[in-house]
């Protein structure tokens, strides 16, 4: 596989097709997230989780529906995959499982054989095709490229800005053939991504990164506004802008994710103890950038009605590091009045975002909103039943 790659279709799950000997797992996914950093603010770990690292949870993002995963192995001196996709299960009655899969897997009867576990999410963000490329750091050391080393992994098609939190697998660890359940200790997962289903059980704890950078906005209600008018946003779009017009609105990411046994992220470029250059790195070549007049907008929400109040409310999106610096920040909304009447329905109000410098991978920046009208735009009928007469001398 030395200079070689395969060009995997995103699909379910499916086998490469030269043997039968295969058995369905239905395999149970649990994720745990790096922390978005403020201004590169330092993240304790959470449990038995690697520092920086959290239980999952979307917040104020877009729920990750799917999840695709490879099952990547060597077989008969070959580089092998088995590609497979995740859905989320709403309804699922194991708190923390919460995405499915019926996967078709080998039993590898080779010595001290394992499966090597990669992928990305959501699904849904990625164009046509993804390239899978077995770890190759091109050294003196003559070892050859394989899966049990990491991967090299390009993702086309990106959109720039997006609602969704883009991630990779930064680490993975099969439980529960013992019947326990509970989640295990993941503390020192980091870069590393065997499993064996036979000895590690059909539930799997993933570790996952950012790729994209985060964007958030905080919004609310002035207090002394509050108190004669309410909002309920019904839509957001984050919509790149450019003073000629013309955006990024597509990129491509070359991943390139680096096993190890010291704890260390694979994403992230570093040196190892022999002092050996381990080149793990996330990439968006700018020669793949597509550029244009119409991007795609980010619809960071989009509902019945979202009601503001002098708390913040959050909503957020994603983009991809040193690309759009300008936005426009477009939201949708209706006014009430004080007794809770429909007043204005379906008004728009459009703000410039302006980021002063790029931000990078894993990193986000919040943008404060508050409403704050100089004047009321139309008065309701109950804004006068309640009059002050005031007595002159």
């Amino acid at each position: 596989m030395l200079g070689a790659f395969l060009t995997l279709a995103l699909g379910s799950c499916t086998e490469d097709g030269d043997d039968s000997d295969q058995r369905v797992h239905e395999l149970r996914l649990t994720l745990g997230s790096s922390s978005f950093t403020d201004d590169c603010s330092a993240t304790r770990a959470s449990g038995d989780l690697p520092t920086a690292f959290e239980a999952y949870h979307h917040g104020s993002l877009q729920q990750i529906l799917q999840i695709q995963c490879y099952m990547t192995y060597e077989k008969d001196g070959a580089q092998k995959y088995i590609p497979c996709l995740f859905n989320h299960e709403t309804s699922t009655t194991e708190p923390g499982h919460e995405w499915t899969s019926k996967v078709p897997l080998y039993t590898l009867t080779d010595e001290n054989a394992k499966y090597y576990l990669y992928g990305f999410m959501p699904k849904e963000d990625v164009g046509s095709s993804v390239t899978l490329e077995p770890y190759d750091d091109d050294t003196s050391t003559g070892a050859p490229a394989s899966f049990a080393r990491g991967v090299k992994m390009t993702l086309t098609g990106l959109n720039a800005v997006t609602p969704n939190d883009i991630c990779v697998i930064v680490g993975a660890k099969g439980y529960g053939s013992d019947g326990n359940t509970a989640v295990p200790d993941m503390s020192d997962r980091l870069g590393r991504f065997d499993y064996y289903p036979d000895t590690d059980g059909n539930n799997l704890f993933l570790l996952i990164d950012h790729i994209y950078a985060g964007l958030k906005f905080n919004m609310k209600l002035d207090p002394n506004y509050s108190n004669l008018r309410g909002i309920k946003v019904k839509s957001i779009k984050l919509i790149p802008e450019n003073s000629n017009n013309e955006v990024i609105e597509t990129v491509d990411a070359v991943v390139t994710i680096v096993a190890n046994t010291n704890n260390q992220n694979p994403i992230v470029p570093k040196e190892n103890s022999a002092g050996e250059n381990i080149s793990g790195s996330v990439v968006f070549p700018t020669d793949k950038f597509k550029k244009g007049k119409a991007p795609k907008p980010a619809v960071i929400y989009e509902g019945d009605g979202k009601a503001l109040s002098t708390t913040n409310q959050e909503f957020m999106a994603c983009l991809c590091p040193a690309t759009n610096k300008n936005f426009t920040l477009e939201t949708k909304y209706d006014v009430y009045d004080r007794k809770g009447n429909l007043i204005r329905e379906g008004e728009t109000a459009r703000n410039a975002i302006r980021l002063e410098r790029d931000l990078t991978s894993g990193e986000i920046h919040t943008v404060n909103i508050t409403v704050k009208p100089t004047f009321l735009y139309m008065l309701s009928e109950p804004d006068l039943d309640n009059p002050t007469f005031s007595v002159g001398s």
